[in-house]
C-alpha cells in the first residue's frame, strides 16, 4: 500500500523533457524534470523500469519531490543531455542524507539496458558510497551531445524527499567545502553553548543551564544525524543506530524544552495550569526516547516530531500570555522561543514542500534557529543573574532584620526552641523557659529526661507530619509543669538548617493553649454528654447506633438496642418539684451505669428516656441484661421528705440484622417496642420481632403520615358534630363537640383511629388542631344564625398544642380575629396533657381561661386520677371517662366511682359531662347522680358538621 500525500502528479508524457548539461551548471535543480513511479506492492527490477510504458510515469511538477507514508520502492527517472561539444564530467547530488536505501542506474542513449550501477544508503557502509558527502553525489560521464536516462531506486521507513542538483565536478567540490564548513560551524556553536552551559551549571548548580546544555547538545546531535555529518565524519554508519539515536534527541529535546520553562520563569507558583501542561510535555518527551526501542522508525519519527512541534508551539504560547500579563523578564524569553519556533516551522514546511527547499530556505532555518538559541542562552542568563541579585538583596534584608528577628526570639511571649530528628533540645527562648517552669535553657536541658522536649509518641507523630507535609501546624501536646500542672499547647514546626554534622535541625514554638483547650474539652464533652446525668446524650446515641450497624455489616458483630421508658416519673417530677426529678435522675442512672458491661454505651435521650447499646449480644441474652436492667429500677426507691417513690421501666428490645439498614430506622424500631412494652401494661420488656410484621406496622404508620401531610396540604379534612344533652331534659341545647375526620384521595373517610395515633406520634397534631381551629371559625362565619344560637362547641387540644406557645397564639388569635365569642367555645385537653408537662401546660391553660374560653377536662379518671391535681388546674367542665360509664348499671365500683367524681367536681364548682352513654338505662342513672350533661351513641352518633344546618336535629 503507497500513498503520496505531499506531491502533486500528472502524467508523464511519453516523450519527457530532458535537462540540458553544460559547463555552467553549478547546482541546477532538476526536480521539474523528475518522472517517478510507486512500486510498493511489487517488486520491479531495473528491466521492468526501462520498459515501463510512459504513461504509468508520472511528473513531480516540484523543485525537491517529496512522499511520505510510502512502504515500497519509489522510482525517479531524469533524462540529462550533454549540450557541450566536448566531454564532460557532472555530479548529480541528493541532498537527503536519511535515506535507507539509493540505487542508481545509467541508460544512455536509447538502449535498452544500463552501463554504470551504484548501490548505497545508510543501511550500507560509507565506503559504499561512489563519492564521499554526507548525502549522495553520484558521478556522470557523458560524451559531446550524448544523452543519458538516469533510474532511481529509493527507500525509506517515513517521509522521502529528492532534492536533486546537477553541479559541474569543480562547482561542486568548492560549493560543499562551503555548506560543510557552515554546517560545522552551526553544529560547533551548538555543542560549545551546550558545553558551555554545563560548566555553567557545574560551578553554580543552576539548573536552568543543565536544561538549556540539554536542549543545544540535543539539537546539534539531531542536525548532525539528519544532514549525515555523523556517518560522514564519525563513521556512525549504522541505519538503526541513526534512527534510534534521532528519536532520542528529539525526546531529549521535548524534555528540557517543557522543563526550560517550568524552572526559569517557576511556574509552579505563577501560572499552575502551564505548570502541568509543560509537566506532560515531558513525559511525553520520555515516551519518545522509549519509543525509539520499541516502535518501528516511521511511527516514532513521525509520533516524535508531532509531540516536539505541539511542545514549542505551547511554550510560545506560554511566554506570549506572560509577555502580555508583563512579566519581568520574559520578553526575550519570548523572542528567543519564537525564533526557534520560526526555524522549526520552517524545517517541517520545507521537508513537506509547503515551502521551497532552497539555500535560502536552510540558510533562514538555520539562523532563526541559531538566534534563538542564543537569545534564549541570554535571556536565562539574564534571568539567573536578576534572581542572584534579588537574592544578595534578600540576604542584605534578612542580614538587617536579624537583629530584630534575635531581639523577637529573647522577647516574644510565645515559647520557641530548636531541636533534632531525635527530639533532643538544642535552643529555646526565655519564654519556654517560663512556660515549662525552668529559669535558663540550661536547667531546662538537665531537667528534660534524655534531653527530648516530646515524648516518643508525640515526636513520631510530628515527624511524620513534617515528612509529609513540609512542616507542623497547631499539633497538641499535653505536658506538666515543674509544679506538677498540666499544660497544652500548640507546637509549630518546620525545617530550618543543618548541623555541622550534617543531621536535620527543626526550628518551632510552643503556644499556650491550656485555657482554650479545657473550654474545647468541655465542650466536646457537651456535645456528647448529658449535662445532668453525665451519661452519654442523643447525639452520641445514634454515632454508636451507626458504628453498631457497620460492625454488623462489615464484621458480623452482634448487637441490641435497649430503649428504656420509665414509668411514673413525672409523679415525682410534678409532685415533689425538678430538684427532687433531678436527684432521682442522678440517682438511678449511676445505679444503671454499674450494669453496663464494657465496650456497650448507655445514654439519656431526654427526659425519662434511656438507650442502651450492648455489643456483643444477641437476643436472648440482652433480653437477660434488659430484665436485670428492669428489676433494678423497680427496686430502686427514692426518699423525698416524707414521701418514699418507686419507678417502673418500660423496654423495648432490637437486635440489629439484615433489616437495619439505617440509624433513623432502627431508633423507629426501639422506640416501637418501648411503645409495645407500655401498651402491655408499663414495667415490662417487649422484643421486637422482625418477622411478626411491626416493621410493616412502622411503615403503615410512616406511609399515614406521608397521607396526613398530604392531606393537610390538599384539604381533605373534614368537620363532624356529636351532641352534647342535658342530661335531664335528653334535648338538643346547643351545645355539641367538634370532631374531625381524614379522607383519602377516593373521598372515603378514615376514621380518626387511623391517623390521630401516627399525628401524635409524629407531632402533626398541632397543625391538625389548627386546621380544625381555622375550617370551624369559616365555617360559623359562613353561618351566622347558628352561632347565635350556639351555646358551646367543645374542640379537642392536644398534648402538642398545650405545650406550644406559637400553636396556642395561633388557635386563640383565630376566634378574635372571627368575633367569635370566646364563651361559646370549649377547649378539652385530656387527664395525662394537662399532667405530663404542666410546668408548660398550666400557664396556657390559664391564659386560655383569661382570654374568655372554657376548659374541659377530658376522659377523667383514665390516668392518674388524682384530685390533688384537679384543684389546681382552672377547669370549669369535667368529663368523666367512658370506661367508668360503660358498665355503670352493672358495676357497684363504677357507680360509686362516678357519684365521687361528680361530688368533687361540684365542689369546685365545675360541670359534669358523662361519655359512652349508649342507652336510657345508663342515662336514668347518671340523672340520678346529678350528672349535668350527657354524650353517647344512646344520644346521638357523630355526623357532618352541616347536618346542624341541613337535617332537623331528632333525638
Amino acid at each position: 500500500m503507497a500513498f503520496t500525500l505531499i506531491s502533486t502528479a500528472s502524467i508523464a508524457n511519453s516523450e519527457f523533457d530532458r535537462f540540458p548539461l553544460n559547463h555552467q551548471n553549478k547546482g541546477d535543480s532538476i526536480g521539474k524534470y523528475v518522472d517517478y513511479y510507486l512500486a510498493p506492492q511489487q517488486q520491479k527490477d531495473i528491466h521492468d523500469m526501462i520498459n515501463l510504458p510512459s504513461e504509468l510515469w508520472q511528473s513531480s511538477n516540484q523543485s525537491v519531490p517529496s512522499f511520505s507514508l510510502v512502504t515500497g520502492d519509489i522510482w525517479l527517472r531524469i533524462k540529462l543531455e550533454n549540450q557541450d561539444h566536448q566531454r564532460t564530467k557532472k555530479i548529480l547530488h541528493l541532498d537527503y542524507a536519511l535515506l535507507d536505501y539509493v540505487e542508481v542506474f545509467y541508460s544512455y542513449g536509447n538502449s535498452t539496458d544500463y552501463s554504470d550501477h551504484y548501490r548505497t544508503g545508510s543501511i550500507y557502509s560509507y565506503s559504499t558510497r561512489p563519492i564521499g558527502d554526507s548525502a549522495f553525489a553520484f558521478p556522470i560521464h557523458l560524451g559531446p551531445s550524448q544523452e543519458v536516462t538516469v533510474y532511481m531506486r529509493l527507500q525509506n521507513d517515513g517521509f522521502i524527499q529528492a532534492p536533486i542538483t546537477v553541479w559541474d565536478e569543480v562547482a561542486f567540490y568548492e560549493n560543499r567545502l562551503m555548506s560543510q564548513s557552515l554546517l560545522f560551524a552551526f553544529i560547533g556553536i551548538l555543542t560549545a553553548l551546550g558545553i558551555y552551559n554545563i560548566f555553567l551549571f557545574l560551578s553554580v548548580n543552576e539548573k536552568t543551564y543543565l536544561l538549556f546544555a540539554l536542549l543545544a547538545i540535543s539539537t546539534s546531535a539531531l542536525v548532525s544525524i539528519s544532514s549525515g555529518v555523523s556517518i560522514q565524519y564519525l563513521g556512525l554508519d549504522l541505519k538503526t543506530w541513526n534512527e534510534r539515536w534521532m528519536t532520542v534527541c528529539l525526546g531529549i529535546m521535548t524534555i528540557s524544552g517543557a522543563l526550560l520553562p517550568i524552572v526559569a520563569l517557576r511556574l509552579k507558583y505563577t501560572l499552575k495550569p502551564y505548570y502541568y501542561i509543560c509537566n506532560t510535555i515531558a513525559l511525553l518527551g520520555v515516551w519518545i526516547i522509549l519509543s525509539a526501542f520499541i516502535l518501528n522508525h516511521s511511527t516514532r519519527i513521525g509520533a516524535a516530531f508531532a509531540i516536539t512541534s505541539v511542545s514549542i508551539v505551547l511554550i510560545n504560547i506560554l511566554s506570549i500570555h506572560l509577555w502580555i500579563k508583563k512579566v519581568p523578564g520574559v520578553r526575550l524569553f519570548t523572542i528567543s522561543w519564537g525564533l526557534f519556533l520560526f526555524g522549526g516551522a520552517i524545517m517541517i514546511l520545507n521537508r513537506l514542500s509547503i515551502l521551497p527547499r532552497n539555500d535560502s530556505t536552510e540558510y533562514l532555518l538555520v539562523y532563526t534557529s541559531l538566534t534563538g538559541l542564543f537569545l534564549l542562552s541570554f535571556s536565562l542568563a539574564n534571568r539567573i543573574n536578576s534572581a542572584k541579585l534579588e537574592q544578595e538583596r534578600a540576604q542584605t534584608t534578612s542580614l538587617k532584620l536579624m537583629e530584630k528577628f534575635y531581639n523577637l526570639f529573647q522577647n516574644s511571649l510565645e515559647g520557641i526552641f530548636t531541636i533534632t530528628t531525635q527530639g533532643e533540645l538544642i535552643e529555646a527562648n526565655p519564654a519556654l523557659c517560663n512556660m515549662l517552669g525552668y529559669a535558663d535553657i540550661d536547667e531546662l536541658k538537665s531537667s528534660v529526661k534524655s534531653d527530648k522536649l516530646f515524648s516518643d509518641h508525640d515526636l513520631k507523630n510530628i515527624m511524620k507530619q513534617i515528612r509529609e507535609e513540609g512542616e507542623v501546624r497547631s499539633y497538641e501536646v499535653q505536658g506538666k509543669r515543674t509544679d506538677g500542672s498540666n499544660f497544652w499547647a500548640a507546637v509549630y514546626l518546620r525545617t530550618d538548617q543543618f548541623n555541622a554534622n550534617g543531621s536535620e535541625v527543626f526550628s518551632g514554638a510552643l503556644l499556650d493553649i491550656t485555657h482554650s483547650k479545657e473550654s474545647q474539652l468541655k465542650l466536646e464533652y457537651l456535645a456528647d454528654h448529658d449535662p445532668l446525668t453525665g451519661l452519654y446524650n442523643r447525639r452520641k446515641f445514634m454515632s454508636s447506633l451507626s458504628e453498631a450497624i457497620k460492625n454488623y455489616q462489615n464484621k458480623n458483630v452482634d448487637s441490641s438496642v435497649i430503649y428504656i421508658d420509665l414509668d411514673q416519673f413525672k409523679v415525682v417530677n410534678d409532685t415533689c418539684g425538678h430538684t427532687a426529678g433531678d436527684k432521682l435522675l442522678k440517682e438511678l442512672t449511676a445505679t444503671m451505669s454499674d450494669l453496663i458491661p464494657l465496650g456497650s454505651c448507655l445514654t439519656r435521650l431526654g427526659g425519662d428516656e434511656f438507650a442502651i447499646i450492648l455489643s456483643g449480644y444477641n437476643e436472648e441474652s440482652s433480653y437477660q441484661f434488659a430484665e436485670h436492667m428492669r428489676q433494678t429500677i423497680s427496686n430502686f426507691q427514692f426518699p423525698w421528705g416524707d414521701l418514699m417513690f418507686s419507678l417502673g421501666a418500660s423496654i423495648g428490645i432490637i437486635s440489629i440484622n439484615d433489616d437495619c439498614s439505617s440509624v433513623e430506622y432502627v431508633h423507629s424500631l426501639a422506640d416501637t417496642a418501648c411503645f409495645a412494652a407500655k401498651d402491655q401494661g408499663r414495667n415490662s420488656i417487649h422484643i421486637y420481632d422482625h418477622e411478626r410484621g411491626e416493621a410493616q406496622a412502622l411503615k403503615s404508620e410512616m406511609h399515614r403520615v406521608s397521607e396526613i401531610n398530604q392531606a393537610l396540604e390538599n384539604g381533605r379534612f373534614v368537620l363532624h358534630q356529636q351532641l352534647i344533652v342535658p342530661t335531664k331534659t335528653g334535648a338538643y341545647s346547643g351545645y355539641y363537640e367538634i370532631l374531625v375526620r381524614m379522607t383519602n384521595r377516593a373521598n372515603e373517610i378514615i376514621p380518626p383511629g387511623l391517623f390521630l395515633p401516627a399525628a401524635e406520634r409524629y407531632n402533626l397534631m398541632p397543625a391538625i388542631d389548627q386546621w380544625v381551629v381555622e375550617n370551624y371559625c369559616q365555617w360559623l362565619i359562613k353561618h351566622p344564625e347558628h352561632l347565635k344560637e350556639l351555646n358551646r362547641a367543645s374542640i379537642n387540644l392536644s398534648a402538642a398544642s398545650l405545650n406550644d406557645v406559637s400553636a396556642i397564639n395561633f388557635i386563640i388569635n383565630c376566634f378574635h380575629e372571627n368575633n367569635i365569642p370566646p364563651e361559646k367555645i370549649c377547649f378539652e385537653v385530656t387527664e395525662s396533657s394537662a399532667i405530663i408537662n404542666m410546668d408548660k401546660s398550666l400557664p396556657l391553660l390559664r391564659r386560655i381561661r383569661d382570654e374568655g374560653f372554657n376548659l374541659a377536662l377530658d376522659d377523667f379518671g383514665s390516668g392518674f386520677a388524682s384530685y390533688g391535681y384537679l384543684k389546681n388546674l382552672p377547669f370549669n367542665v369535667l368529663k368523666i371517662d367512658g370506661c367508668f360509664i360503660r358498665d355503670i348499671a352493672n358495676s357497684h365500683i363504677d357507680k360509686t366511682m362516678v357519684k365521687s367524681i361528680n361530688d368533687v367536681a361540684k365542689a369546685l364548682g365545675m360541670s359534669t359531662v358523662a361519655e359512652f352513654v349508649e342507652n336510657d338505662t345508663i342515662l336514668e342513672i347518671i340523672n340520678d347522680i346529678g350528672v349535668e350533661f350527657s354524650q353517647g351513641y344512646g344520644i346521638a352518633k357523630p355526623l357532618p358538621l352541616d347536618s346542624l344546618i341541613n337535617e332537623t336535629i331528632d333525638l
